[in-house]
């Protein structure tokens, strides 16, 4: 290629960055104009208007979402913002959970209590009856805050969140009782792949980007046996629309320490660990989750 055609390769290659930064940069200015309302952060007068105008622009559903829709939107923006910072600065770090501050484990918490909705939909859809009394599992529940939400959604059920990450549970544990909801949010220090037969839970959630695989397949073996006859097994991935999302959806998982799954091996995954009815939930909510869900068999054991 001669100087003429590297220039060119070089300004198109400028070019298509750029463009995809604009996106990133006005996220960034939603988060900043939601600080601003939810936080009282002060920005200065000549900078306010105009992250008004991006928001407005870009995320017209801001002014009628709720203040806890609000915070949960802030929670993601920070904790995707802040993994995308990582891993720029230190892409040569070694995949898995790491993070342990309170910002962080909070930010990333709070975007996934928006899930909370979807996995109590997803469950009445299958037949779960939410008007009685309920033992739900959240595994992997960091810093508590989609226990929480599951709690508040499930006014009947008992959320149990386990994790294996100390400064999560503890953050979590401070989370659940300024929440006011330390008589039926659990949280307590449990590995997944060790979980006891116990046959009582009517549902459990599993976020597979934070499982590698194999220990995803033994959670699920597992869960199969301490999972009441009759009750569900929810399995989440990151999910894209169209194949650049699905390969940072990918790569997003893969720092995280967890796996990608496709559909077809999610549902053979939980098929293998002994449920019935393995399927895709349909999509029909925004958080960038594909649900799958599968019914622990009457009789099982």
């Amino acid at each position: 290629m001669d100087d003429q055609g590297r220039g060119a390769a070089a300004g198109q290659l400028i070019g298509q960055v750029l463009s995809m930064l604009a996106g990133a940069e006005a996220a960034a200015a939603i988060g900043a104009e939601l600080a601003r309302r939810l936080e009282g952060v002060a920005v200065p007068e000549s900078v306010a208007p105009h992250l008004s105008r991006v928001a407005s622009l870009t995320a017209p559903a801001l002014d009628a979402a709720s203040p806890e829709e609000q915070r949960q939107t802030l929670g993601a923006i920070r904790a995707f913002m802040r993994q995308a910072g990582d891993l720029l600065a230190e892409p040569e770090r070694a995949p898995g959970w790491s993070y342990a501050d309170a910002a962080t484990l909070d930010e990333q918490g709070r975007g996934s209590a928006s899930l909370a909705p979807v996995l109590v939909g997803a469950l009445v859809s299958a037949g779960l009856a939410r008007e009685r009394e309920l033992r739900v599992l959240d595994i992997g529940t960091g810093a508590g805050w989609l226990a929480i939400a599951l709690a508040r959604a499930l006014p009947n059920a008992h959320v149990v969140g386990i994790d294996i990450w100390e400064p999560a549970l503890a953050r979590a544990k401070v989370n659940v009782a300024n929440a006011g909801l330390s008589s039926r949010v659990t949280i307590r220090e449990e590995d997944a792949k060790t979980l006891e037969p116990s046959r009582s839970l009517d549902a459990a959630w599993v976020a597979a980007p934070f499982l590698p695989r194999p220990v995803l397949e033994a959670t699920l073996a597992r869960l199969k046996s301490a999972i009441r006859p009759g009750g569900y097994a929810l399995v989440g991935v990151y999910a894209g629309e169209g194949q650049l999302a699905e390969a940072v959806a990918a790569l997003r998982a893969a720092r995280s320490g967890g796996c990608a799954l496709t559909p077809d091996e999610a549902t053979a995954l939980l098929t293998r660990a002994g449920f019935e009815g393995a399927r895709e939930e349909p999509r029909t909510w925004q958080p960038p989750v594909r649900l799958f869900v599968a019914r622990a068999p009457e009789g099982s054991g």
